[in-house]
């Protein structure tokens, strides 16, 4: 009965928390829908770089909830994506916020934004191999078992 009660409290800690995950992702897709039709109408800069912040947000908020769940052979792929989406979007939304100062002629801090928002896409690249090793790691547990 004790083992029960303990991997029940575990199963309800891991439906809370992945279910509060795919809560924020699911948001966080759909302003991603938003962003792109912001990008493709040619809104203000500063707007997009907003709504990137603010998708690199959910998708922060979603990752701290799988990192509650502490089981990596479990969540480990997923939060390899959502930090993928949030390397991203730190990146997207410097180089907007770039953009915007520069639009201000603020030539230095557009400068500072853009270096950044290039750090930040270079970081994009490492997380990506990153999903790409964990990514591989599940394909070959998969297919070792019997």
């Amino acid at each position: 009965i004790i083992i029960f009660l303990v991997s029940s409290n575990l199963l309800i800690h891991f439906i809370n928390h992945a279910s509060e995950c795919y809560m924020l992702q699911s948001k966080a897709e759909a302003q991603e829908v938003t962003i792109a039709r912001a990008v493709q109408m040619k809104h203000k800069s500063s707007l997009i770089a907003a709504l990137a912040n603010d998708t690199k947000h959910f998708f922060e908020e979603a990752d701290k909830q799988l990192a509650a769940i502490k089981k990596d052979d479990v969540v480990g792929k997923w939060r390899k994506y959502l930090q993928l989406k949030i390397a991203f979007y730190d990146s997207y939304t410097w180089c907007y916020q770039g953009v915007s100062e520069l639009e201000k002629e603020e030539c230095g801090t557009a400068v500072k934004c853009l270096q950044y928002a290039r750090d930040q896409f270079i970081n994009c690249g490492k997380v990506c191999e990153q999903y790409k090793k964990q990514v591989k790691k599940i394909k070959a547990r998969f297919y070792l078992q019997p």
